[in-house]
C-alpha cells in the first residue's frame, strides 16, 4: 500500500465512512515456493560436506581499484569482496549478513563492478525482496553500466507512477496494453545484469537462463521465508553453471 494511495483514501472519504472489507489468500508465492523446493539442487544451496576454501594468489587486494573506497577501510567488506572475486567458495553461495546499515549494499554494488569491468562473459541476476530495493540497485549502477547491458524486469501490473524515470530507461513496457513486459529470451540472455524482485523471479524467465547466467545475487532478503531464497537459485543456476 503506498504512501499516495493512503493520501488519496483519506482525501476521498470522510471519517465516519464504513466499509466491506474482503481478504484473497494468493496462492501463486506458496506454488512458486514448493516448486522451486520441488526442483532445488541440494547440494548446491545446502551442501553436507564443508567446501575446502580456494587459494587465489593472483588476487592482490592491496593493489584493487575500488569503485568505493571506504570499502577498503572495513576488513570484513574487503574479506567479502576477496570471497566473491577469488571464487574462493566456488559452487556454493556465499552468505552476507550484518544490521541495517553496516554496508551490505555497498559491497554488493562494489563486487557486481568488479566483475562487470574485469569479466566480460559475467552475467548477474540480482533479486531483491522488494520493488524499491530492486529499484535502488539499478539507480545505483545507472551511471555505471552501458544501458543495453542491464534491464529490470517487473511486474506486468505495477504501475509506472511508482517507479522514476531512471528505473524505466531499463524496462520494456507495452504502452497499447499498459502492461510491462519482457523481451524474448534471445535478447534477455544478452543483458549482462538483470534485476527483478524474488517474486518476478519465476520459472519462465529464470529457467531459461540456465546458461547463460554466471553470478545470482540476492538481497534485502530479511523477512523472506527460506524457501523464497531457493527459487532464484534453483532455477537460474545448477551444480554445473554456478560460479558464485
Amino acid at each position: 500500500m503506498t504512501a499516495r494511495f493512503v493520501r488519496n483514501f483519506h482525501d476521498r472519504h470522510p471519517p465516519a465512512t464504513l466499509f466491506n472489507v474482503r481478504f484473497e489468500f494468493d496462492r501463486i508465492p506458496y506454488r512458486r515456493m514448493h516448486d522451486a523446493l520441488d526442483h532445488v539442487d541440494v547440494d548446491v544451496v545446502w551442501p553436507e560436506a564443508p567446501y575446502a576454501v580456494r587459494s587465489s594468489p593472483s588476487l592482490d587486494l592491496a593493489s584493487l581499484q575500488l569503485f568505493n573506497a571506504r570499502i577498503g577501510d572495513n576488513p570484513e567488506q574487503m574479506h567479502f569482496l576477496e570471497a566473491v572475486l577469488a571464487r574462493r567458495f566456488p559452487g556454493v553461495p556465499t552468505i552476507l549478513r550484518g544490521p541495517f546499515g553496516t554496508g551490505k549494499t555497498a559491497v554488493m554494488l562494489e563486487a557486481i563492478k568488479q566483475l562487470y569491468t574485469t569479466k566480460p562473459d559475467a552475467h548477474f541476476l540480482v533479486c531483491c525482496e522488494t520493488n524499491s530495493a530492486a529499484d535502488a540497485f539499478v539507480e545505483q549502477l545507472d551511471k555505471f553500466v552501458q544501458q543495453n547491458h542491464m534491464f529490470r524486469v517487473m511486474a506486468f501490473q505495477r504501475s509506472q507512477d511508482n517507479c522514476s524515470a531512471v528505473v524505466r530507461r531499463y524496462t520494456k513496457f507495452d504502452h497499447a496494453l499498459n502492461l510491462y513486459d519482457i523481451p524474448d529470451i534471445e535478447r534477455l540472455r544478452q543483458y549482462r545484469i538483470i534485476v527483478s524482485t524474488v517474486y518476478v523471479c519465476h520459472h519462465s524467465l529464470t529457467h531459461s537462463l540456465t546458461h547463460s547466467l554466471t553470478h545470482s545475487l540476492t538481497h534485502s532478503l530479511t523477512h523472506s521465508l527460506t524457501h523464497s531464497l531457493t527459487y532464484p537459485l534453483t532455477h537460474s543456476l545448477t551444480r554445473g553453471s554456478l560460479r558464485q
